[in-house]
């Protein structure tokens, strides 16, 4: 599976300094306007490259605009960004990871507390 969607969403950006991006994710029982979970979702970079679970067997990584709430639904919302460092990967470079990090991050096998966007996070942070 090739990641060449990549670059034209990230072409007007500089995907060489490193930001996390960190989200809340809500869930709201139906009867009740408490809150009955929090759990923070990761992003990566200046295009925000993320994981997310779907049924089929091949790459859960994807990309958006960074902080795009609207994209993730109205469970989401935005809580801060961290910045961890410099990068001297071209966007080029950064889509031939992904790339290969694919069949290591399948949708398949996403799992909300075993194998999530913040596993995913912390192996491409530490490319």
């Amino acid at each position: 599976m090739t990641f060449a969607w990549l670059t034209t969403l990230v072409s007007s950006a500089d995907v060489r300094d490193k930001r996390l991006f960190l989200f809340s994710v809500f869930f709201y029982h139906h009867s009740t306007i408490v809150r009955i979970l929090s759990l923070h979702f990761c992003g990566l970079l200046t295009a925000e490259y993320c994981y997310g679970g779907h049924p089929l067997s091949y790459s859960g990584i994807f990309a958006m605009a960074p902080q795009d709430v609207e994209t993730l639904g109205p469970n989401y919302s935005y809580k801060s960004t961290i910045e961890v460092g410099h990068t001297d990967f071209t966007e080029a470079d950064i889509a031939l990871i992904l790339e290969d990090m694919g069949p290591q991050y399948r949708g398949d096998q996403y799992h909300l507390l075993r194998r999530n966007c913040n596993h995913f996070s912390d192996a491409f942070i530490q490319v």
